[in-house]
């Protein structure tokens, strides 16, 4: 029996998945998962793309051309050569946060180790690439709505407390009905 697989229904065969023991993940692997650390050098390089992914407008062509960059720079151009991985788990896993990148949760009960990692498919790195772009997307335009302490003052207003002996009988005194 073949160790690959058909689709129902279909004449394409998927190879069976490349498997990568935990031990030999690299530094320049990017792994999936929820809450992972590793992938410090992938989120840096989203962060740098972000803005010509965002004047990439609607064009799907152009999106892609940039996740391509990332990817290929992730792949060919860091040594030792990064990998997209994924756990091998057969169902979608979540990684917990405080613990480190090699723990798996799955259905919020059963705590399992990581021990084999699968590579990727270009269609599931492109996905999580484009999806790392558009996270970092987010990120850079709400720092950009954070207002400097210096040129624009908080909206909060003082405790009552900072307001002077007589704020409280003020504010009791005040009709905020509408």
């Amino acid at each position: 029996m073949p160790s690959h697989t058909k689709k129902k229904g279909s004449s394409i065969t998927t190879p069976p998945p490349i498997l990568i023991p935990a031990s030999s993940v690299n530094v320049n692997d990017v792994t999936s998962g929820r809450g992972c650390r590793r992938n410090t050098t992938f989120r840096e390089l989203a962060a740098h793309y972000a803005a010509a992914y965002d004047e990439a407008g609607s064009s799907r062509k152009k999106k892609n051309a940039v996740a391509m960059t990332i990817i290929n720079h992730i792949k060919m151009d860091s040594f030792p050569p990064g990998r997209f991985l994924a756990p091998f788990d057969g169902e979608i896993a979540r990684i917990d946060r405080e613990e480190s990148c090699g723990r798996l949760r799955r259905d919020h009960a059963m705590w399992k180790e990581v021990r084999f990692w699968r590579v990727m498919t270009e269609r599931e790195a492109l996905a999580k690439t484009m999806q790392s772009l558009r996270d970092a997307l987010r990120t850079e335009r709400i720092i950009q709505e954070i207002p400097d302490s210096e040129t624009d003052p908080s909206p909060i207003p003082a405790p009552v407390s900072d307001m002077g002996p007589h704020a409280v009988d003020e504010l009791e005194d005040h009709d905020f009905t509408c």
